[in-house]
């Protein structure tokens, strides 16, 4: 029989020592002297005398000898590793744990084991997960033990088994097994229904790894204590030591943050406020780039909180911000600070003339977001934020109706008009370096209807949704076109020619850019990179009421 078809029988005796490896893949397939372990995993026939279910105690054994012969990466995986999951992973009924080969590393495990079975799949998951790491296998002759925490693998199954007789709560556990704990359950919709031990050992847990200088363990305490919960009464001052702890000797950067709300609102000395500590954790947090931070430093310098007022430093900030925020909602971030920021920034506009209907469109956008932001992962203050700002639109949208300069409630447009340019200019600058498609075709009455939209690009099967507002109509919502009716006429005939065409009305657009001219010729220029495209001189445009794409 050549090597190519090497057949392979292995005794049950062999079989369990494998399991323990006490021999490794070479023993079995008897070709020690070959220095190339990847020849003994191809081209050969394994059939084993029986099954045998591997227990905790041959890991135990396998583990031990792995850390005592001090093996490497490369021997692991072709002594052990690969051949458990290429020829024995039946035979040693790993297939009733998990169900494939390519299971294990990626099965949810119990956050701590119960019965011989959950430990099984949890020392097969911890080390799957290293195993299908790319970076494992780029320096394969490192010694195992620079990758897997051997000893903390023994601990953990010899712990189990002399401990199983006792009562969940009176077992030992490994560092890494309660931090895994906490974390699985650091979820307080999740611990009010949880049975009493998980209670018990929650805490137990957290109280211990904290003590230790454990930051998951900290961080949860702190936060547990920051309003309280099903396991910690509120305490603000406990929860102040642990992030001050954790934001100076840990660098975590939102635990500065917290604090600052802390001071801000003075839970610590019955909620009376200490703005100059604030000032100081929000300064810190703010050094750590967190938006919150920025937007409340902002706050106490537009109402001169600890320093002295200073709206226009204030109305930069909120600017900058919403900005910024606007960019990683439109990219699908539904979870960030948009809502809060565009909240502020319209508020902050009361100190600019003539900013009625663009405070309008921008609290539009906040209800939009803090919508987007409850249904994805609500925030615990986002039902009072939602209120503010429908108390804001709705002063707002008293003032509009009362304003002679604004006619509200008609898609008809005056082409002129500041809402009529921000549509147009919002939508087509929405992303750099995207291509669209400008359609045209005749409707009633001598009307052209111009239709532009965004194309995907390179990497995407769908176009990327900008976000829209029409605020006179409330509309806000993400859409990859944009719809407009013009009456046709002489400032229309680039348009004409459009929906003329005899070879189609589509027309491709490279990173188009949108330009209006003065308020007196009242036109829009199309622009193809630097080349015009097309345009419309007109006196109105009627907008054609989107359909929000993301719902």
């Amino acid at each position: 029989m050549s090597d190519s078809n090497r057949y392979i029988f292995v005794t049950q005796n062999k079989l369990e020592d494998f399991a323990r490896y006490d021999i490794g893949m070479s023993d079995l397939a008897e070709d020690g002297n070959d220095d190339s372990h990847a020849g003994y995993m191809e081209g050969i026939s394994v059939e084993c005398e029986n099954s045998y279910p591997i227990q905790v105690t041959d890991l135990i054994t396998a583990v031990e000898n792995f850390r005592d012969e001090n093996i490497t990466i490369y021997d692991f995986l072709y002594e052990w590793w690969y051949p458990v999951m290429v020829y024995f992973y039946r035979s040693l009924c790993l297939d009733s744990l998990m169900p494939t080969p390519e299971d294990v590393g990626r099965m949810e495990v119990p956050p701590f084991p119960i019965t011989e079975d959950d430990m099984i799949l949890t020392i097969f998951n911890i080390i799957g997960r290293i195993a299908n790491d790319p970076r494992f296998n780029k320096d394969t002759g490192r010694l195992l033990s620079s990758a897997l925490d051997l000893d903390a693998m023994i601990d953990m199954m010899s712990n189990f088994l002399e401990d199983l007789p006792l009562p969940l709560d009176e077992r030992r556990y490994t560092d890494p097994q309660m931090t895994a704990f906490i974390n699985h359950w650091n979820n307080n919709m999740m611990l009010e229904d949880a049975p009493d031990y998980v209670k018990t050992l929650f805490r137990k847990f957290t109280d211990e790894m904290s003590d230790k200088g454990n930051v998951d363990a900290m961080k949860a305490k702190a936060y547990a204590c920051y309003g309280g919960n099903c396991i910690y009464s509120c305490d603000y001052n406990e929860a102040a030591r642990l992030l001050e702890l954790l934001w100076k000797d840990y660098g975590f950067g939102y635990a500065a943050n917290t604090l600052g709300y802390i001071y801000y609102y003075g839970m610590t000395d019955n909620y009376k406020p200490d703005y100059e500590r604030a000032f100081y954790y929000y300064s810190v947090a703010s050094s750590f780039e967190i938006i919150e931070a920025k937007y409340k430093i902002a706050d106490m310098f537009f109402y001169g909180n600890f320093v002295k007022p200073n709206p226009s430093l204030a109305f930069n900030t909120y600017t900058r911000l919403y900005s910024e925020t606007r960019g990683y909602f439109q990219d699908g971030d539904y979870s960030c600070e948009f809502a809060d920021c565009a909240l502020r920034f319209a508020a902050s506009l009361s100190i600019v003339p003539n900013q009625l209907l663009n405070r309008y469109k921008i609290l539009l956008e906040a209800r939009y977001a803090v919508s987007k932001r409850i249904n994805t992962m609500h925030h615990g203050s986002d039902s009072t934020i939602a209120d503010t700002i429908e108390n804001n639109i709705a002063e707002t949208k008293e003032k509009l109706l009362a304003s002679p300069d604004y006619s509200f409630g008609t898609a008809t447009r005056p082409a002129a008009g500041y809402d009529t340019m921000k549509a147009l200019d919002d939508f087509v600058n929405a992303f750099p370096n995207q291509n669209y498609s400008a359609s045209c075709r005749r409707t009633g009455k001598n009307r052209l209807r111009l239709t532009i939209r965004r194309l995907p690009d390179a990497v995407s099967v769908k176009p990327k949704l900008s976000l829209s507002v029409q605020p006179w109509c409330s509309f806000v919502g993400f859409v990859s076109k944009l719809t407009i009716t013009v009456d046709d006429g002489a400032g229309c005939k680039l348009l004409s020619k459009l929906a003329d065409r005899k070879s189609g009305s589509n027309l491709d657009l490279m990173f188009p850019r949108v330009y209006r001219q003065d308020d007196k010729s009242t036109g829009y220029i199309f622009c193809n990179k630097s080349d015009i495209a097309f345009s419309l001189f007109t006196d109105r445009i009627f907008f054609n009421k989107p359909v929000d794409e993301a719902e």
